[in-house]
């Protein structure tokens, strides 16, 4: 049965010569926003772009407002997208490049120019993070004259001796990061290691940094920081001083920087066969108020606790009355296939060690050594094995 033209026409769902295209119902922006939000991937959330002019509007900034990108020259891609599209930096908010291992390198000056070029249409970053498997410093030159004015977490690697200035100008510019991350290299070398304890406190300039909360990277880098405000509450050191003035220095700083709560964690990262629990109560005395203390991992030496460190860390337990956690990452055997196995040979051992230690720190609760974690039975002294 055909229908008259008059029923066609009154009908929405027949063509008119009004409407001859067809027009999608509008949505409230945030219900877009919370769809495009809801894509488990970026490539994804591209595609709300092609729905509707709309659904473009919306999309972008969720789109762009958080960019990471495992791949370099992706990353050049995404440099030149947002260079040639007007204004669609003003959406980026944090700004993450960490190419996979065997990623292809960045090594050309048009591609810096490129990067630097895309950094300054930036307004609104908060957050940014460049690693280079190459470390070459040329990537700093791309930070010379740009300034963030909302940036307030940053990463990259440490630069050479020779261009530490660079950096250290760009952080001159931003005084009010709250996190810091010094990437460590493959291949960590003191270029121009120091000769006395007063060339190594002060090198360089220092680099006021007020609002710290969070510093991860070198004990060298963490002294040029001029932290006044008392305002640390994490640190990372992926290496610590071997002398022991330059180690009274480190601690000196810590306790200068790390803020009088309980809520403070500190993990001493270790590169060779070095313990460094001799550091530990030296950190006890100046700042008892630590909660979490993370020592390793251990890349070379004994797989077995050393009896001078078991004696270093007792010593200064009933000096950390806030301490919950300590973690001794010892994974010697896990980089080594020919050493044994220590899961299940000490297990004895470490759980008396374990007990005498909570006895003589009534807070530690959760402990981590020779690869297993271990958890303090509620209101007891008796320690149960976790496993890895």
């Amino acid at each position: 049965m055909r229908l008259a033209m008059s029923d066609c026409d009154s009908h929405p769902q027949f063509w008119s010569p009004s409407n001859s295209v067809p027009t999608m119902p509008s949505f409230p922006g945030e219900i877009i926003q919370s769809i495009v939000q809801e894509l488990p991937t970026p490539s994804e959330q591209a595609k709300m772009c092609l729905v509707s002019a709309q659904f473009k509007a919306m999309a972008l900034p969720v789109l762009y407002r958080h960019i990471n990108i495992r791949s370099l020259a992706m990353a050049i891609r995404c440099c030149l997208t947002i260079a040639q599209c007007a204004g669609r930096g003003d959406y980026v908010r944090s700004f993450v490049v960490v190419p996979d291992a065997d990623a292809e390198r960045l090594v050309t000056s048009i591609e810096y120019r490129v990067l630097s070029r895309m950094l300054h249409l930036l307004p609104q970053l908060e957050y940014l993070h460049i690693w280079i498997p190459t470390y070459k410093d040329d990537v700093f030159y791309s930070l010379l004259t740009v300034t963030f004015p909302r940036l307030r977490r940053f990463a990259c690697h440490q630069p050479h001796f020779n261009n530490e200035n660079l950096l250290g100008d760009f952080l001159h510019r931003h005084p009010a990061l709250t996190e810091l991350c010094i990437i460590r290299p493959h291949e960590y070398q003191c270029d121009n290691p120091p000769t006395t304890s007063n060339e190594f406190a002060t090198p360089l300039p220092l680099v006021p940094l007020p609002a710290l909360q969070s510093y991860s990277g070198s004990y060298s880098y963490f002294l040029r920081l001029a932290i006044r405000n008392r305002s640390l509450t994490h640190a990372t050191f992926w290496d610590i001083p071997r002398s022991t003035d330059r180690r009274d220095i480190l601690v000196h700083r810590l306790a200068n920087a790390l803020a009088q709560a309980s809520q403070l964690g500190l993990k001493l990262c270790i590169l060779g066969d070095a313990f460094g629990a001799e550091a530990i109560p030296a950190l006890a005395r100046v700042h008892p108020h630590l909660r979490t203390l993370e020592i390793g991992p251990f890349l070379e030496g004994p797989s077995r606790l050393h009896p001078n460190a078991a004696t270093a860390i007792s010593s200064c337990l009933p000096h950390l009355p806030f301490l919950t956690t300590l973690n001794l990452n010892n994974s010697a055997d896990l980089l080594d296939p020919s050493r044994p196995p220590t899961e299940g040979r000490f297990a004895q051992q470490d759980a008396a060690m374990l007990a005498a230690w909570s006895q003589l720190c009534p807070t530690l609760v959760a402990s981590r050594l020779h690869n297993q974690y271990w958890q303090r039975a509620p209101g007891g002294a008796q320690w149960f094995m976790l496993g890895r």
